[in-house]
């Protein structure tokens, strides 16, 4: 697992064109006419690839293509199920300064998820998140979120763990098999709108049936007027165009393989 998030690194935006920019620079101190060339020809390209990736007019139709596949339904169109599915991917852990876990912005799933118990619809709320051992961290995830929903007001008969999932694949696995012991015919699985598409390449393998609950959106109102700001770099763009092709690079793969 550390090897994998140490070379994913390399395949994203950042560190991907970082890379080819340090290789562009060595061909233009190597005596070698035609390499010299190839070295400003990947210094250029490799600049305007990341200034792209970087603008707010890019970023944020990647992530639309994506999230516009399983766009957010009102809570009271929804059908009723037997549980309600969250995949984890947004606890900060107690580390540093903090002193209890905390929420990253997808954070909102969780709070969805909550939404949709409070309103009726489904009795059971399944947690599917592991430890994220990479960085040292011996609780699974899914343990944080239930302390979460136990502050919300949640009772502990509702809530259900799933701890041993470290990737979407497991989280498909693990709490598909979760679902087939519990005799659950119909899950509302939520994730992040962005996710939705690859989450729900994982859960189709599982012979469950599960309904697209998105959160989380990250993409702006792509109908409006540019502006020039929005052709300028910023460092949240960058973030979101990296989660964006990690996404689309996810679902590659999947496709690569001919399935999970």
């Amino acid at each position: 697992m550390t090897l994998y998030k140490t070379l994913i690194v390399f395949v994203h935006p950042l560190g991907g064109l970082l890379l080819l920019m340090a290789l562009g620079a060595l061909l233009r101190v190597l005596p070698w006419r035609r390499g010299r060339r190839w070295g400003g020809t990947a210094l250029l390209l490799s600049w305007a690839a990341l200034w792209a990736l970087s603008t707010p007019a890019l970023s944020s139709r990647m992530l639309y293509v994506l999230e516009s596949r399983y766009p957010p339904m009102a809570i009271e169109s929804l059908p009723a199920a037997d549980v309600i599915v969250v995949l984890g991917g947004f606890v900060r852990p107690p580390q540093g300064l903090r002193l209890q876990a905390e929420l990253s912005g997808a954070g909102q799933r969780l709070l969805h998820a909550h939404r949709l118990f409070q309103a009726g619809k489904a009795p059971v709320i399944l947690l599917s998140g592991g430890a994220i051992q990479w960085r040292g961290h011996e609780q699974s995830e899914a343990l944080f979120m239930a302390n979460i929903l136990r502050d919300w007001g949640v009772p502990e008969s509702a809530i259900h763990v799933e701890a041993g999932s470290r990737t979407t694949v497991e989280n498909a696995i693990n709490s598909g098999r979760w679902m087939r012991d519990h005799d659950v015919k119909r899950a509302l699985l939520v994730t992040s709108a962005l996710h939705m598409p690859r989450a729900l390449a994982a859960f189709a393998k599982q012979q469950t049936q599960v309904i697209p609950v998105s959160a989380d959106l990250l993409s702006d109102d792509v109908t409006q007027e540019l502006l020039l700001i929005d052709f300028l770099p910023d460092a949240e763009a960058l973030t979101n165009s990296s989660r964006a092709l990690h996404e689309w690079l996810g679902l590659a793969w999947r496709a690569v393989r001919g399935g999970i």
